[in-house]
């Protein structure tokens, strides 16, 4: 009997993983929702680069290297989302994993030429441009790391996942951010241009290891779910495919690895310069106003720059000693480097700042009393614009006579707008004399010159010949001028 239970327990058990393990397997099963074909063609049709797509490339390595250039992120994200780049990749990891050698030679044929257009171009921009100074934009892409082929991994896997799916996912823009394949060309380019090896080189591996790793993926993804091959393949040279595949991305992920290494090594040593400086170095009497860490080839150094009082030097040998036991600082040498400032500079530097302070309030209070002067100004026109631009009785008369005259007349309108010119464009009052209740003010401290104009709007008919309106349109100029006797300035305005 208690063998029955045993029995039934077990076999309860064993049932309850089993629907725990296809549950897990169904929500992590990629092959549901697959187009297998509907993707070979959907990539296939877009590896070549030639015609719009050339140029689309063209533009992209512009923005890319604009954005560089500017340092602005935003500029660099515009040129990823737009750049072709990604197709002849994912043809590449697709046609090796289809055994589709035709496709292969197509895609790298074209991978090259997208990079050589891309290269090119971004080398005619820094060759040309006023600015191409090495912003931080640009060097963030010079030293790749084990990070940077992570990213490129996830992301490949994302594209070729999404590209996969009978309905069409949105991940693909994200993909084409997250890989960032077009900024290491156009940096690239940046480094040819300005004649250095180690800023070109390290861009052009960290292009490399994205194109590399997101190729694999999409070999890998089309391995697992099974794409058709086009071409029969034995084991023996799937194995060796394999093979080769697995030892080429690995070669090239190991430059990466000791980058990251090297990296992390770095930051642990700026952090404990740092801990170090301010644990042992600064304190009410004296102050760090910077540190420099050369790493030689035979010894490493730390320089530290001191205001305030000097150490002494008895106590050096004590501070060397205690650098010592900072980790990644065992064999740094110790140098302080001590900035002299007289009481005499420090009563003319806190002069001169007392005096810029003293100029800067004064020039305010100038700028304040000149606004007040011009908003005075400002309501004494106000006043007067309130008066209407011209009398609103002999004006429906006018408007009487002037549509007998032409019978295309729709309708006509009076306004007076008071305008200021603060030498800045577009700084300009408005009020609106129909209605008489707003104001729109945007003063500036410089002087302002107002004037204030009158408008006349005209409204013809949608019947009426358009060739003869700007020929009838300065006869009534001319003669609502003449009728009331005006002698201001005023704008004749079609609506």
């Amino acid at each position: 009997m208690a063998d029955n239970n045993n029995r039934k327990s077990s076999g309860s058990l064993t049932q309850r993983l089993k629907d725990a393990w296809d549950w897990f397997t169904h929500i992590f099963d990629l092959r549901e929702g697959t187009d297998k074909q509907g993707t070979i063609d959907s990539i296939v049709k877009y590896i070549q680069i030639k015609g719009y797509n050339v140029w689309i490339l063209i533009s992209a390595a512009m923005i890319a290297a604009i954005g560089l250039d500017n340092n602005a992120p935003a500029i660099i994200i515009g040129a990823m989302l737009i750049s072709p780049l990604m197709s002849p990749i994912l043809g590449i990891g697709l046609a090796i994993g289809i055994n589709d050698r035709e496709t292969l030679w197509l895609s790298i044929q074209n991978f090259f030429i997208a990079i050589t257009v891309s290269i090119l171009t971004s080398l005619l921009y820094f060759s040309l441009t006023p600015l191409g100074s090495p912003t931080h934009e640009l060097l963030s892409r010079t030293q790749p790391t084990l990070l940077d082929a992570l990213v490129a991994l996830f992301g490949g896997i994302a594209g070729i996942v999404a590209g996969s799916r009978s309905d069409k996912t949105n991940a693909i823009p994200g993909v084409a951010i997250a890989t960032a394949l077009m900024p290491p060309l156009c940096t690239v380019g940046y480094g040819l241009a300005k004649g250095n090896p180690a800023i070109w080189g390290g861009a052009l591996y960290l292009f490399f290891i994205n194109a590399v790793i997101i190729a694999f993926t999409t070999y890998l993804v089309v391995r697992y779910l099974k794409f058709p091959l086009k071409e029969y393949v034995n084991p023996s040279d799937k194995r060796k495919t394999t093979f080769y595949i697995g030892a080429f991305v690995s070669l090239m992920l190991i430059p990466s690895i000791f980058i990251l290494f090297n990296t992390l090594n770095r930051i642990a040593r700026d952090n404990n310069v740092k801990n170090f400086v301010a644990t042992e170095i600064n304190s009410e009497k004296r102050e760090a106003l910077q540190w420099k860490f050369n790493d030689l080839d035979t010894i490493a150094e730390l320089k530290i720059y001191l205001v305030g009082e000097s150490f002494p030097m008895d106590t050096i040998p004590t501070l060397e000693a205690t650098l010592q036991k900072y980790p990644n600082l065992e064999n740094a040498e110790l140098e302080l480097i001590q900035v002299d400032v007289s009481q005499e500079e420090k009563e003319r530097m806190t002069s001169e700042i007392t005096d810029e302070v003293n100029k800067v309030v004064f020039e305010v209070q100038s700028q304040l009393q000149e606004q007040k002067t011009e908003l005075a100004k400002i309501v004494n026109l106000q006043n007067k614009i309130r008066k209407p631009a011209i009398d609103s009785l002999e004006f429906q008369v006018l408007q009487k006579e002037l549509k007998a005259m032409y019978p295309e007349l729709n309708r006509l309108g009076a306004s007076r707008m008071l305008e200021t010119d603060f030498a800045m464009p577009n700084d300009t009052v408005y009020l609106d004399s129909l209605n008489r209740d707003s104001i729109r003010l945007v003063p500036q401290p410089n002087k302002a010159v107002m004037k204030m104009v009158n408008i006349i709007s005209i409204n013809w008919k949608p019947e009426a010949d358009s060739t003869r309106l700007q020929d009838y349109e300065k006869r009534v100029a001319s003669y609502i001028k003449v009728r009331l006797k005006y002698n201001e300035d005023f704008r004749l305005v079609r609506y």
